[in-house]
């Protein structure tokens, strides 16, 4: 299964698309706090952003 379908999606739409690729017994409120913990820590220090064009 590719990742892209779930990058930006809903927590509902992810949660779908997982239960049809592992089905019903995949944890996903594990995988789904597991995701929170790494992008709060990679967010720590501030979101990076493109510098504006003038």
């Amino acid at each position: 299964m590719s990742i892209s379908p779930i990058v930006g999606g809903s927590h509902e739409r992810t949660n779908q698309l997982l239960v049809e690729a592992y089905g019903v017994a995949f944890p996903y409120a594990l995988f789904d706090q597991g995701c929170w913990v790494i992008m709060s820590e990679r967010s720590h220090g501030g979101v990076p952003v493109k510098p504006r064009r003038l």
